[in-house]
């Protein structure tokens, strides 16, 4: 679906990203066009805002400090980080109203996705430089000790955990744009950690303020929810926060690759499915994400790789692979700081004791000690939630030599020895992870 606005102006202006305003400003335009599909689209997550909205002429300049002034009904929120020219600018986007917008923080699954579900007619959207925000925030920094980070592999509870956060009366964001782009430009392309840092301390710092001020007027402990992968964002949180708490919460590897792989399936003919099959055997390639290409020297995986089924299963493992080995590659600088968990012990029999028991790390109080949450799927009414794993009519993405190339090919005894892992049956044991029973 996409928006009822125009959905006819395609080629509305996408220029407004394109300058830097004056210091202190905020320029405003119009949205007369907004991908409204549940979905990040071709390309994946974290493209450019001007991919997902296109704009009008500017209606102006606005003083950036009163219009967010706001104590409450403020229904402006942060949706993108970019680069113009030698600088960046912060681009948000005010929605219809304040109730609008807290129902979104409440029910949305994914924000990156629900925000641009309302841009309707009454939508602006305000771009400002990077050095008035930083301005802006001046000394009333987040406290770092009130800021979680849930790093994960993908269809492993993470945004369960959000709703659980969300239920104890946390400000939880989950998968904003911006943290979408911080992601996607940390594995694709050489991001300096001082510039990760700079951009979290913006983004995560207005978003939190404004979320704050009106949606969670009574937080106390504020939660970043992003897409699997990007450590190197995690550890940028990590120190420009240097108290906050961070979660890793992780799945079985050809797990997270059926759940993933059959719900993306859905997209594609079974034509366009068994050519690209045809493509794979003849010439199997594919792309290792730079930042991931050194963690996986040690291990040789080349030909378990190409003896996948199609290249997106490929894809899939790389990504997993990425969220692990990096949360891995950061674990021991995050120290005491940081706790992991798996799927199966964070949702199994002794899930309650094992959300208290996360809870408790991350410094928030249990708001319900029936767990009401995990009785309802938390990613319902997103097109998240119909794999294979929970519709058992649809169709498998994982032949039976898939699964075996993933539990015995690329995550073998060798892969865990060189990783410092422990095999638990089909499935990596993470050091430190909550609730897992001896072997």
């Amino acid at each position: 679906k996409q928006s009822t606005m125009a959905s006819c102006v395609r080629g509305a202006e996408s220029a407004y990203l394109s300058w830097v305003p004056r210091f202190g400003f905020a320029s405003i335009y119009p949205v007369v066009w907004a991908d409204q599909t549940d979905d990040v689209g071709r390309g994946g997550a974290g493209r450019t805002m001007t991919d997902y909205v296109r704009c009008g002429a500017s209606e102006g300049e606005v003083d950036f400090a009163e219009m967010i002034s706001a104590k409450s009904s403020n229904p402006w929120l942060v949706f993108a980080y970019e680069r113009t020219g030698d600088e960046f600018v912060v681009a948000l986007v005010r929605v219809s109203s304040e109730e609008v917008k807290r129902r979104m923080y409440m029910e949305e699954a994914f924000l990156d996705r629900g925000v641009r579900k309302l841009l309707e007619a009454e939508a602006r959207v305000a771009v400002t430089s990077a050095a008035t925000v930083r301005a802006w925030l001046g000394e009333s920094r987040l406290e770092g000790s009130r800021l979680t980070y849930v790093g994960n592999t993908g269809r492993c509870g993470s945004t369960l955990m959000h709703k659980l956060m969300l239920s104890c009366g946390v400000c939880s964001l989950s998968e904003p744009h911006w943290l979408d782009q911080l992601v996607r430009y940390d594995t694709t392309k050489s991001a300096t950690l001082e510039e990760l840092k700079s951009a979290v301390e913006l983004c995560t710092g207005l978003d939190m303020e404004l979320a704050a001020r009106s949606a969670f007027p009574e937080a106390t402990a504020f939660s970043l929810n992003p897409k699997s992968a990007g450590s190197r964002v995690q550890l940028a949180v990590a120190e420009a926060y240097p108290e906050s708490k961070h979660l890793f919460m992780y799945r079985a590897c050809y797990k997270v690759t059926e759940s993933f792989g059959s719900i993306f399936a859905k997209k594609f003919s079974r034509v366009a499915i068994a050519l690209a099959g045809v493509r794979w055997s003849l010439a199997p390639s594919y792309d290792v994400p730079p930042k991931l290409a050194p963690l996986l020297e040690p291990f040789d995986l080349d030909a378990a790789f190409k003896s996948l089924s199609s290249r997106g299963a490929v894809g899939i493992v790389l990504r997993w692979l990425d969220a692990v080995l990096g949360w891995l590659q950061i674990a021991e600088t995050l120290g005491p700081r940081a706790a992991v968990v798996r799927m199966d012990e964070f949702v199994g029999p002794d899930k309650a004791a094992v959300a208290t028991q996360l809870l408790a790390h991350l410094g928030v109080p249990v708001a319900d000690p029936t767990f009401a949450v995990f009785n309802e799927n938390s990613q319902k009414g997103s097109g998240m939630t119909n794999s294979s794993n929970q519709n058992k009519a649809a169709s498998k993405f994982l032949c039976p030599a898939d699964l075996d190339a993933i539990r015995e090919r690329i995550l073998s005894p060798v892969f865990a020895d060189a990783a410092g892992v422990a095999l638990k049956g089909n499935d990596v044991i993470l050091p430190g992870s909550l609730g897992v029973a001896e072997s």
